[in-house]
């Protein structure tokens, strides 16, 4: 399962002193459950799943398991008490924080008792340290933790055996989240898995989509005319609005919604000295599973179910998906250059890298420093090796830059021609091929 990190720092708050209250939040299937049942393993503990009841019907539930709390601390056990989809139990009962803390002030449980609460909502755990919302009750807060998706290295942790090309597929369509990730079949290729998980009928991803926003939000009909609009990978916020046809007022409201979820994002190109020559305002669909759906499945819906999976595959989503799974290329690109400048793996030390989002082009990896020029690197997910035009392609690109380069980065599913391969050396440049990563 990995997370380490988090295992270790629940640790330490179940041993500390007072009452500690660990906080764990993070958006479905990201692995909330999982981490406390690790980490609940050969410890007492109480298990408690909030759900949306009047306060009377909620405390009625929450008593049973407050007194089993107590009964085990009486027999002299330490115990770690989990209220499991927090969130919900206070959509009933506003003042729970205030009045459970209050409650604490007479049970004896000092020093015998840990608090864990979970929420899938990253909303509430966004602000569940303010004291408007929790009173009191957020000065016994001792930790709290986002489980983010998993990294590309630990999905390679997590599948050891399966190809790199395999898990940059699986992660392209269905990001980090492990509980989308049971349902790809690594030893099976991407168009396979796509029919499996999304085409034939009774697919388990068919409606999950359209389930995880409704439980975010109530008009789906502007989300999903926004969200169909920024699948199109036309980044400026203009085109949205041409498109929808929305007032910009609304499509910023709608669109800092889906970015405070983290189904969207706010690109910010890396800045060269001539500020003249960058994107501004620009967004795009940061969820892999949403971006992949609202760009090749939910324009099609009518025949969705009117075609076989070959079908609307062939139809709609096998062309452009080499374009697509580029976008995950890049991102883990960039992840392993970082993790080789952060480990002294780069013949220099960079200070930030960043995305150029250039009026005219894209560079994918930018590397500064003050000791010397740039480094630039350029994620190709494409079958054909990475040939000299390529390479004189991405030399004019940096011209926009209007900065000295200093060396060069590649990354290519292909690999690479001889050609580039004998002029690597005078030009500074560095292959990674799949093997590599």
């Amino acid at each position: 399962m990995g997370r380490s990190a988090e295992l270790s720092t629940l640790e330490e708050n179940f041993n500390g002193s007072g009452i500690p209250v660990a906080i764990i939040y993070g958006r479905e299937g990201i692995g909330k459950t999982e981490l406390a049942k690790q980490f609940i393993k050969n410890k007492s503990h109480v298990y408690y799943l909030c759900r949306e009841l009047s306060k009377d019907e909620q405390m009625c539930h929450l008593d049973k398991k407050i007194d089993q709390v107590d009964a085990k601390v009486l027999s002299g056990e330490r115990v770690c008490f989990i209220l499991d989809e927090v969130s919900l139990l206070i959509r009933g009962y506003k003042d729970f924080f205030e009045e459970f803390e209050k409650r604490l002030r007479g049970l004896a449980w000092t020093g015998k008792v840990m608090i864990l609460l979970m929420s899938s909502s990253t909303v509430w755990g966004q602000r569940e340290t303010d004291r408007d919302e929790l009173g009191d009750f957020v000065d016994l807060v001792t930790c709290k933790i986002k489980l983010e998706e998993l990294s590309f290295l630990e999905m390679v942790e997590l599948f050891p055996d399966a190809s790199t090309e395999s898990i940059i597929s699986a992660y392209s369509i269905l990001g980090g989240v492990p509980e989308y990730l049971r349902y790809w079949d690594m030893t099976k290729g991407i168009s396979d898995n796509i029919k499996k998980i999304f085409l034939v009928s009774g697919a388990p991803l068919v409606n999950e989509v359209e389930r995880f926003l409704r439980k975010s939000f109530r008009e789906l009909t502007y989300y999903n005319t926004i969200l169909t609009a920024l699948a199109e990978d036309e980044l400026k916020l203009n085109y949205i609005f041409k498109k929808t046809g929305f007032k910009r007022a609304k499509i910023s409201v709608y669109i800092n919604n889906l970015i405070q979820l983290g189904i969207a994002r706010k690109y910010k190109s890396w800045e060269p000295k001539a500020k003249d020559v960058t994107m501004k305002g620009i967004y795009g669909i940061q969820d892999p599973l949403l971006h992949f759906w609202y760009k090749f499945i939910y324009p099609h819906l009518s025949q969705l179910g009117w075609y076989d999976a070959d079908e609307f595959y062939d139809a709609y989503v096998k062309e452009g998906l080499e374009e697509y799974v580029n976008i995950t290329f890049e991102k883990v690109a960039m992840e392993y250059i970082s993790l080789m400048n952060k480990y002294h793996k780069l013949p220099v030390s960079y200070d930030s890298f960043g995305t150029f989002f250039g009026k005219k082009n894209k560079i994918s990896i930018i590397g500064s420093t003050k000791k010397e020029g740039l480094l630039v690197g350029r994620a190709l997910w494409q079958d054909g090796r990475f040939d000299l035009a390529d390479f004189k392609k991405l030399k004019e690109d940096c011209k926009e830059l209007k900065e000295p380069v200093e060396r060069y980065y590649v990354f290519c599913k292909g690999g690479f021609s001889e050609d580039v391969k004998r002029i690597a050396d005078s030009e500074k440049l560095e292959m990674v091929d799949l093997e590599s990563l």
